[in-house]
């Protein structure tokens, strides 16, 4: 069995009441809490358009001419502490104090959404010469593991 890597969605189950635009997530992530200074959860699912014009030769099939687009979408981001590795939200664990992450949506359509975290390092000032050729943030993500 080999190392662990970081950052990763360790468990995630979601919830959407019938009706509602939320969507609760219920989940456990995994950071390496020495180097990480920052996480965030991201999201991304395909919308298509509805416009009654465009209509798809059978459910769900791609060969058809439905727009459609992707879509993003920044979930959460939070601080992380130094010598943490272990985060949970919601019912992921019994009595947990701090509750599920809140994914709003602007409307009740059902999608299959892809999680995925990014992680921030927390010794920004000792990369400054990536910084400078990149002019952004050193950050580490992971690839979508949980779709839901």
């Amino acid at each position: 069995m080999g190392a662990q890597t970081y950052p990763f969605i360790a468990d995630l189950k979601p919830e959407r009441e019938f009706g509602s635009n939320t969507a609760k997530l219920n989940t456990k992530l995994l950071v390496h809490g020495p180097s990480t200074g920052q996480l965030d959860i991201e999201a991304d699912w395909t919308e298509w358009v509805d416009d009654g014009v465009h209509v798809e030769d059978s459910p769900n099939a791609w060969n058809d001419d439905v727009e459609r687009f992707q879509v993003k979408s920044k979930v959460f981001h939070f601080t992380t502490l130094y010598l943490v590795f272990e985060y949970a939200f919601g019912s992921v664990v019994k009595n947990n104090p701090f509750p599920a992450i809140q994914h709003l949506f602007n409307d009740t359509k059902h999608r299959k959404v892809n999680y995925k975290t990014i992680a921030t390092t927390r010794y920004r000032e000792y990369f400054f010469n990536l910084i400078k050729d990149r002019k952004k943030k050193v950050s580490l993500s992971r690839l979508p593991g949980n779709q839901h």
